[in-house]
């Protein structure tokens, strides 16, 4: 939509192009498009109604107005519309889109079954589309947990792969995914050490497998095929949020930390989550800490009851050395009743005001219970410091 100030008036001449013949059927497919990221159902339904005046609907039309009446709250007239539909994709991206919208109905089975049966005639092209439908039955099939149909498809595509080679990484990986999952040990490490060390022409493929290795435990595999894949996928937030997920489990490279999160907050800077990580990250380095505090401040003020949040804004507070403020937020908190990630907030956010006000007594309490295994470097070597300075022993990583 360009600039901002520049995004209203641009709306309003699509809704004007609607009337115009020349015009009307562009204007109505980009309404349909704009409707992910600027709900307005009135203008939607226009939208797909004019199409089907000019007999030009597609299946990927009937499936955004669907989407465009799940986000307005309307899951029961979307889910209707859906059941009735009988029409058939013609692209790889009309099935994505259909499969999607048919799970966000509520149509899982209906979804499944339209990718079973179209994938293999419209998911071998070497287009990032083609990558897109094998990526959603894979995620479809992860979801259900079928690894029996999870390994039958990556057996298929595996057979494929001498006229599709792009699609051998993949292949394995499904097959490792679901041998991981039916205990067959040899098989499954065979198979997810190939998907590992594949190449990946279409990078979107590669983003789906480090996300599978990162969910079985395989950070580290998953964190080297990322800083393999091409540069053009810095572009993608999942891209980043992958990178972001396997560096925070490893625990080892704080600056990679930060660069997920920076590369994420320009690509959505208004997302809450995304605000919250990097302040997050930023305090995992213990650098700009006057930015971290005014993230942290905005992303508490919109759940002050979140522990999560409560937790990075205390944190924040504490170091910039607003121990009271710090103090008062984290009062209420019963530390028993809090994930593991929480509670090392929450220890260190103390650990730092007994710091910051030269409580010795505090630092000799919290310091034995930081877990340094859910610790940066930095912080561990801070940790370290504190450690040296007041005489105490920090525990010892589990």
């Amino acid at each position: 939509w360009g600039p901002a100030a520049e995004a209203d008036a641009h709306w309003r001449a699509l809704q004007t192009a609607l009337d115009d013949p020349d015009l009307a059927e562009t204007a109505a497919r980009l309404i349909l498009i704009a409707s992910a990221q600027r709900p307005n159902l009135l203008a939607a339904a226009a939208a797909i109604q004019k199409l089907d005046q000019l007999q030009r609907t597609t299946p990927a039309d009937h499936a955004r107005f669907w989407l465009a009446l799940v986000r307005n709250g309307d899951t029961a007239a979307a889910r209707a519309l859906a059941e009735q539909f009988a029409g058939a994709p013609s692209r790889a991206f009309e099935l994505s889109l259909l499969a999607a919208a048919f799970e966000s109905v509520g149509l899982p089975d209906k979804a499944r079954q339209l990718l079973l049966r179209w994938c293999p005639v419209l998911g071998y092209q070497r287009h990032h589309e083609s990558a897109e439908v094998w990526m959603a039955l894979g995620s479809l099939l992860r979801s259900q947990k079928d690894w029996r149909t999870m390994a039958e498809t990556g057996a298929t595509l595996e057979r494929m792969a001498s006229r599709f080679p792009w699609l051998a990484g993949y292949a394995a990986y499904l097959q490792g995914h679901a041998a991981h999952e039916s205990a067959q040990g040899p098989l499954a490490e065979d198979r997810l050490h190939k998907a590992a060390a594949a190449d990946y022409p279409l990078g979107a493929l590669g983003i789906d497998v480090a996300l599978g290795l990162w969910q079985l435990g395989r950070a580290r595999e998953a964190d080297q095929l990322l800083r393999r894949l091409p540069s053009r996928l810095h572009l993608l937030p999942r891209y980043w949020e992958n990178r972001w997920n396997v560096t925070l489990t490893l625990r080892e490279d704080e600056d990679a930390l930060l660069e997920a999160a920076s590369r994420l907050l320009e690509l959505q800077p208004e997302s809450t989550a995304v605000q919250f990580n990097y302040a997050a990250a930023l305090l995992a380095r213990r650098e700009r800490l006057a930015e971290a505090l005014r993230y942290t401040f905005q992303v508490w003020q919109g759940a002050p009851t979140a522990p999560g949040r409560i937790l990075n804004h205390a944190l924040a507070l504490a170091m910039n050395g607003r121990t009271d403020e710090a103090d008062a937020l984290l009062e209420p908190l019963q530390p028993d009743r809090l994930t593991p990630e929480e509670r090392i907030s929450y220890v260190l956010a103390r650990l730092e005001i007994a710091v910051a006000r030269k409580d010795a007594d505090g630092v000799r309490a919290w310091l034995p219970r930081v877990d340094r295994s859910l610790l940066f470097p930095t912080e561990r070597r801070w940790l370290d410091q504190v450690a040296a300075r007041w005489g105490v022993a920090p525990a010892s990583s589990p």
